[in-house]
């Protein structure tokens, strides 16, 4: 079976970097790579809006611009395509911050080897592939959800999120706050299609999403003299 074409887009402004990841990209036999480059955040989002772009390499650090930044830039223009973030610098707080923003894989400079890029260009591809079929399974679940929601839904939400605010409440003590009431709602509704556990989750889940701690902006670069 022959290779597969896949055109990558990969934004690395460092040469050397550029080179071994070709190389590493070559060693791969089932599919063939065709290599755009795009040195800056600016460039990048010029080829993807291009079109065709089937997966994406992303260095974390960038000139005139953060890998960060670029990421949900990226995800912007185009929500399905794969996109690799590797940098050189590796932490937790990095890592977590590029899969929340939409990053397929996280890998570090440090230590690539071929068969780790290959393990994460395969999954990426994959899930890329089911794409299509996930949006589909997914639209009819969301419009149930919607449709049945009640009005105040939301309004009542918003009053608790002040509440907790005021008490200084993190997203996992809100799990804690939840403690006791599904058991109690169980008990008191036998019939419910499915344990209050299961359909409390996504009060749980919104209100963690809005507790959680936002990131602070991205320091501004230093304003040239006289300008």
């Amino acid at each position: 079976m022959p290779p597969q074409t896949i055109k990558l887009l990969h934004v690395e402004d460092n040469v050397a970097d550029r080179l071994l990841m070709a190389k590493l990209l070559g060693g791969m036999k089932e599919y063939t790579f065709n290599i755009v480059r795009a040195a800056t955040e600016i460039t990048a989002v010029a080829e993807l809006n291009k079109g065709g772009i089937e997966f994406v390499i992303l260095d974390y650090r960038l000139p005139l611009g953060d890998g960060l930044g670029c990421l949900k830039k990226l995800r912007q223009i185009d929500p399905a395509v794969p996109i690799v973030v590797v940098s050189g610098v590796v932490t937790p707080e990095i890592s977590a911050e590029s899969f929340q923003a939409g990053a397929d894989d996280y890998l570090s400079k440090q230590d690539l080897t071929a068969e780790k890029l290959a393990a994460s260009v395969r999954k990426g591809l994959g899930r890329a592939k089911n794409w299509p079929t996930l949006r589909t399974e997914l639209e009819p679940i969301c419009k149930v959800f919607v449709e049945t929601l009640p009005a105040d839904f939301f309004l009542a939400l918003d009053d608790l999120e002040k509440l907790l605010r005021q008490a200084e409440a993190n997203p996992e003590q809100v799990a804690l706050l939840l403690e006791g009431i599904p058991a109690e709602l169980d008990k008191a509704n036998p019939k419910l299609p499915h344990p209050a556990g299961q359909l409390l989750r996504p009060i749980l889940l919104e209100l963690a999403e809005r507790l959680r701690p936002k990131p602070p902006p991205a320091p501004k670069p230093p304003s040239r003299p006289g300008t």
